[in-house]
């Protein structure tokens, strides 16, 4: 069958060559046929390429600005809501249900231990009893993770929003070193009213909040339980 002639189409020399064989000419035509393709595939290849570039540069640049957002417009997520945080008058109800169970357990570990020394009276037996005293805070809060007897009873607890379990450096430092300066000067208790999640000095410094516990557990179901809520009234 007689080929088409299109003029638009390509021809080498050679293949013009009236005294070529028309194997020699199949021949020819199917090597420009080849380096056509491959051109055509290397022309394909570097549209995909600057395609591609183009894609890549917009995706950094839109990750630049998202970044900036984040940095200086969207405001820090809270660990937790308002509405879970324990206020400050069920915490002192707490509080006073421990005091009064922290010096029973001072008095029945630290007065065998002041019998035996012979110091009825003094500085000594002061500190043995402020030692179990605050003993008492530290051992229950960390074998409860985060409740004493007055807690539960109340039923509030102790959350650090980075640790499952309270880390014996958060128990220690909140219920032994925090508490020995909150004890030494209680008005540092009456900042609690006034901060937007509760928290005491001990629980700025620990990174800690006391939550009510069934509402605690009922936002960590579904976390945006509490704030759509008060969007709503609000």
């Amino acid at each position: 069958m007689k080929e088409h002639f299109d003029p638009f189409k390509k021809t080498s020399s050679k293949e013009k060559d009236p005294f070529l064989k028309r194997e020699e000419k199949e021949s020819l035509k199917a090597e420009r046929e080849v380096e056509e393709k491959q051109g055509q595939e290397q022309l394909l290849e570097e549209e995909q390429k600057k395609v591609f570039e183009n894609i890549q540069r917009e995706e950094n640049h839109s990750s630049q600005n998202n970044s900036y957002h984040s940095s200086y417009f969207i405001p820090k997520k809270e660990a937790i809501s308002a509405f879970v945080a324990a206020g400050f008058w069920i915490r002192f109800v707490a509080y006073i249900i421990d005091i009064i169970v922290a010096a029973g357990f001072a008095s029945i570990f630290a007065s065998p231990i002041i019998a035996l020394m012979g110091w009825p009276q003094g500085i000594l037996p002061g500190l043995i009893k402020g030692f179990f005293y605050l003993l008492y805070f530290i051992l229950s809060t960390k074998f409860t993770n985060g409740q004493t007897l007055g807690k539960m009873i109340t039923g509030i607890r102790t959350i650090h929003p980075k640790e499952e379990n309270l880390s014996w450096t958060t128990v220690i430092l909140r219920e032994g070193c925090c508490r020995l300066i909150q004890r030494t000067i209680p008005l540092l208790y009456l900042i609690v009213p006034f901060t937007p999640r509760k928290q005491s000095i001990a629980d700025m410094l620990c990174d800690t909040y006391v939550v009510k516990e069934e509402l605690y557990a009922m936002e960590k179901r579904k976390p945006h339980i509490f704030r759509e809520a008060l969007q709503e009234l609000s």
